[in-house]
């Protein structure tokens, strides 16, 4: 007996499906079929992947419509008896990184080199609606990511512009496409965190909005763009603020004087100077 198709609840943007059940969920009454899906694959119309010989399909955001083709992009691979291993998705080939589940900054960097080496960015007249957003995020990746402290970090947050906006040009960037953005992050879980329960936060989106915000204002500055493509970046929450208790205080001055959590007092550990800079510090 065939099992029954998951209710929309039950599956999120990642959740593979397959062709008759995308079908089923987007035309419930059955006006398109599988076949039918495949006929506006092979049109490029819609990205369909290949697993263990079966075709797959996703779920856009706005719904169970299968969504449109999208750029290359990071997938974790699990398969049963194996450990997982992250492997780049391109237009329905899956290309290896080497990448086990615990090393994304390896697979990102494997991602970056994979765009580097696709296509070479396209700007034509340099205007906005002409210019492709994966083109910017390629070229500031390939010729300034390098050149920065963090090149990984670029390249995890162009993964994550890639998967978004796909194929659609610089045009595209306005305030309520960032605000959507921060909305589609913060409903993943976080992969760099240790548990991995907890959601991107607002401001992790934020910050790759910055990155976005600075291959877009870089791209300007070289002449490849003919405008500024502002770009909206989230509300920064309030501060936290905490104070010391009179215990912390106190340890904080007793170390300062010598004294270590068992009682015991270095000479040579004393600070006086440091004493009065945390006084200092507390009453001003």
């Amino acid at each position: 007996m065939d099992k029954p198709p998951p209710s929309r609840d039950e599956i999120d943007l990642n959740t593979p499906l397959r062709l008759s059940v995308a079908a089923a969920l987007a035309f419930p009454d059955g006006s398109l079929t599988a076949s039918g899906l495949r006929r506006e694959h092979a049109r490029g119309r819609l990205v369909v992947e290949r697993i263990a010989g079966k075709d797959y399909e996703y779920r856009t955001d706005e719904g169970a419509m299968p969504r449109r083709s999208k750029s290359a992009r990071l997938w974790l691979r699990k398969r049963r008896g194996r450990a997982a291993q992250w492997v780049i998705l391109d237009h329905g080939r899956e290309l290896r990184t080497g990448a086990g589940e615990n090393d994304l900054r390896a697979a990102e960097n494997a991602l970056a080199e994979h765009l580097a080496n696709k296509r070479r960015p396209q700007f034509g007249d340099g205007h906005p609606s002409n210019v492709l957003i994966a083109d910017i995020l390629a070229d500031y990746g390939e010729n300034h990511g390098p050149t920065t402290d963090r090149p990984d970090l670029i390249g995890g947050a162009i993964n994550k512009f890639i998967e978004f906006f796909g194929d659609q040009t610089a045009s595209a960037i306005t305030s309520a496409t960032c605000k959507k953005y921060v909305q589609w992050r913060v409903r993943q879980f976080d992969a760099r965190a240790k548990v991995r329960t907890r959601s991107i936060r607002p401001s992790t989106a934020g910050r790759e909005l910055v990155v976005l915000g600075a291959a877009l204002r870089w791209c300007w500055r070289e002449g490849k763009l003919d405008r500024l493509v502002p770009v909206s970046l989230p509300a920064k929450p309030s501060p936290r603020q905490r104070h010391l208790s009179r215990g912390e205080v106190a340890a904080l001055l007793a170390g300062a004087l010598g004294w270590d959590r068992q009682g015991n007092r270095h000479p040579a550990k004393v600070s006086r100077h440091l004493a009065r800079f945390i006084l200092i510090a507390l009453y001003t």
